[in-house]
């Protein structure tokens, strides 16, 4: 009796333990990242000095599926990328080409910066 009772509780243990979907923080923050972000400020190493008036000059990322389209308004120019999300970093591309790689330092709801060695780009979700 205790011997079944033992293989019982193994396999139920192994049932719970390969039934539960492990934490994939890829997915998730791929998920999270969908919407409309503008971008609210940069802080940037070698441009301290210049003042940029961000409410003149939009710029906006828009992710859709595995698409992100920077979208700047005064100059009424469109770059369109596809992205991957893999271990908080962003990889963007131009069709099968590497384009460029950004830390992602925060990835909120509503927040989400993005870095590049001590450069900093400060967005705010402004649809889904």
């Amino acid at each position: 009796m205790k011997r079944d009772a033992y293989i019982f509780i193994l396999s139920l243990a192994g049932y719970l333990l390969c039934g539960c979907t492990p934490y994939n923080a890829d997915k998730v923050n791929t998920s999270l990242i969908q919407g409309k972000w503008i971008l609210a400020d940069v802080d940037r190493t070698i441009y301290d000095n210049v003042d940029v008036d961000y409410n003149k000059d939009r710029t906006y990322l828009i992710f859709d599926g595995d698409k992100c389209t920077q979208h700047m308004s005064e100059r009424k120019d469109s770059l369109v990328f596809r992205f991957i999300i893999h271990n908080y970093e962003l990889d963007l591309y131009q069709g099968e080409i590497p384009f460029r790689s950004l830390d992602i330092e925060i990835l909120s709801e509503d927040s989400l910066i993005l870095s590049i060695a001590d450069n900093k780009w400060i967005y705010k979700k402004t649809e889904q």
